[in-house]
């Protein structure tokens, strides 16, 4: 009998936002797979949203998802009881977080996977970084107090990309123990589902996938924008086509030309570095290149700017409408005024949102 291969997402409540992640990655995916057996499979809450995609879903119940949070309502323990179902289904599986795209033929990966091989997405760091980790002291206090302090090696990996056999329900369940006995540590820690699986992982051999799928997930807020327009230009019922068309998203958050940057760097060299990368952010919103898919971006460059103000300078001038006094005004007055207008709007909105009345 043939060796059967999945590519498995998980996604579930219903989002948009997620949905388009999932449909795009799942475009990138067909480009490359051709006609080679290996399945597509989404395990949701929500198989109507995948109607007429060429993929398997496998219905998911609200009671389901309630059992996989467990006693302790951790939601991101769904997602590792998805991965340990989702193993049934395939001699091999390639869990696929949504927010990634395929950049090459990812047929090869699964000839990295049994054997007592492994795949993960990414090397993030060894366990000897935690130590600086302000939201691993609780963890690394019961750990030692335990006798059960990993060595400064353990390599933790990101598992937005997993490629494990059917044959490893085991390691999940163990991941998923160790996500229950460290319960009282999940606020701390929001990734706690993949330091369960690196444990798990510990002396075994992974390779890294990251050369073949890109998880674009310190990007997001420049991909849902780009996700956002190329499903309202081309709309999100399956037609072949959409394979194509998916190339002409841009694979990386849209920047301005070099020259530009060249010029954002020089006027905003006087700053000290938390005035320039706020500075940064504005001017970059403002210089983008003109194309669709770049300008849709602009605001996502300004939230950027937004999320480090913190109260400063920029932000109080932002707040009365007036462009910072201390801040080089971008070439293009209307780029300008653009840029002026949606940080005051947003911070009017800010304040709406958190004064409460007396």
């Amino acid at each position: 009998m043939a060796m059967t291969k999945q590519l498995l997402y998980f996604l579930y409540g219903g989002h948009p936002t997620y949905i388009r992640e999932a449909k795009f990655s799942i475009l990138t995916a067909l480009e490359h797979l051709g006609d080679d057996g290996i399945v597509i499979r989404v395990m949701t809450d929500r198989p109507e949203d995948f109607d007429g995609w060429p993929v398997i879903t496998e219905a998911l119940s609200a009671e389901q998802l309630s059992s996989w949070a467990g006693e302790h309502g951790y939601t991101h323990r769904k997602k590792a009881c998805a991965m340990a179902a989702g193993l049934a289904f395939a001699d091999k599986t390639l869990f696929v977080d949504s927010d990634t795209f395929f950049k090459s033929d990812p047929k090869p990966l699964f000839d990295q996977i049994g054997n007592g091989s492994y795949l993960m997405d990414t090397l993030e760091w060894e366990w000897r970084a935690t130590a600086g980790f302000k939201e691993f002291v609780g963890l690394r206090a019961a750990l030692s107090a335990q006798g059960a302090m990993p060595p400064d090696d353990m390599r933790m990996y990101n598992s937005g990309i997993c490629g494990l056999t059917s044959d490893d329900g085991p390691l999940f369940q163990q991941s998923i123990g160790l996500i229950d006995q460290w319960h009282e540590f999940c606020a701390e820690i929001p990734i706690i589902e993949q330091v369960a699986l690196s444990f798990a992982l510990h002396g075994k051999t992974v390779h890294e996938a990251n050369h073949c799928i890109h998880h674009y997930f310190g990007s997001k807020r420049y991909f849902h924008a780009m996700l956002a327009l190329f499903f309202s230009r081309h709309g999100e019922a399956y037609h072949s086509s959409l394979v194509g068309l998916s190339r002409e998203v841009p694979r990386s958050k849209p920047c301005p030309k070099p020259w530009w940057r060249l010029w954002a760097k020089w006027r905003l060299k006087p700053f000290p570095k938390a005035g320039r990368k706020q500075g940064r952010s504005i001017f970059y919103g403002c210089l983008l290149p003109d194309d669709a898919y770049s300008q849709i971006c602009r605001t996502a460059w300004w939230e950027g700017a937004l999320q480090d103000m913190d109260g400063g300078s920029f932000e109080q001038s932002f707040k009365s409408g007036v462009w910072p006094s201390n801040l080089p005004r971008p070439p293009s007055k209307a780029d300008e005024q653009a840029a002026l207008d949606y940080f005051h709007q947003r911070l009017a909105s800010v304040d709406q949102t958190t004064n409460t009345p007396t």
